[in-house]
């Protein structure tokens, strides 16, 4: 049985093609899976995946610490779309926090707008007063 361990998502630099990390149980083996992103391209498999303890190890030899991507894709790509689906929410609820926090800003800015025309009228009232007490005595 495969229970996911941990997932990341990276990219190679800025023109770098994206990809997810895995850490994940596959038995009592820990193994790393690397998903590149395959822009729906259904027809090739793009998973490798490594069993840590040989990496470890230093093993990194093709039919030593190699495995059939094809084998693990749908577990991985599983994860991956999991993941991508959190962070995406994420993104949209940080962005409705901040189109609120900037509505709030709005109002409390139109608020004091408001609030300066109000003393503004009410220091002319009060000078239109004082004149006027003025001449009147």
């Amino acid at each position: 049985m495969r229970h996911l361990t941990a997932i990341a998502h990276h990219r190679n630099g800025v023109m770098g093609v994206g990809f997810h990390v895995v850490l994940f149980r596959d038995g009592k083996e820990s193994m790393l899976g690397i998903k590149f992103d395959n822009s729906g391209d259904k027809r090739n498999v793009y998973v490798a995946i490594f069993n840590v303890a040989k990496l470890i190890d230093g093993d990194i030899a093709m039919g030593s610490n190699s495995y059939r991507g094809d084998e693990f894709d749908e577990a991985v790509t599983t994860w991956s779309d999991k993941y991508e689906a959190e962070r995406s929410a994420e993104a949209e609820s940080e962005n409705k926090r901040e189109a609120r926090a900037q509505e709030t800003m709005k109002a409390f800015a139109e608020e004091e707008a408001i609030k300066a025309k109000v003393a503004a009228g009410v220091e002319w009232l009060v000078q239109g007063k004082l004149e006027a007490d003025r001449r009147n005595a």
